[in-house]
């Protein structure tokens, strides 16, 4: 896996399959203005292609706190260690 904090290149589309799990299906785009709405992102990709695994977001004040607001990682890639 390879980590990255960049949003630079991301788009909706790379999100797809995300947020599966609501009991609701959220609007176009929602994880990705969620993610862009967040102090810190970090999102692991699969090195051979890219292929965004798993995220975590974060909330901070970059001194003593943080909340982890969302992290989910593909069902397919969990038990490796990334979340």
């Amino acid at each position: 896996m390879t980590y990255s904090e960049s949003l630079e290149s991301l788009d909706a589309a790379d999100l797809e399959g995300f947020l599966s799990h609501w009991d609701f299906t959220p609007p176009a785009g929602t994880l990705l203005r969620m993610l862009k709405g967040s102090s810190v992102v970090i999102l692991a990709r699969k090195p051979d292609s890219s292929r965004i695994c798993g995220y975590v977001a974060a909330l901070t004040d970059h001194v003593a706190c943080a909340y982890i607001s969302a992290i989910e990682v593909r069902p397919e890639y969990r038990k490796r260690g990334i979340g």
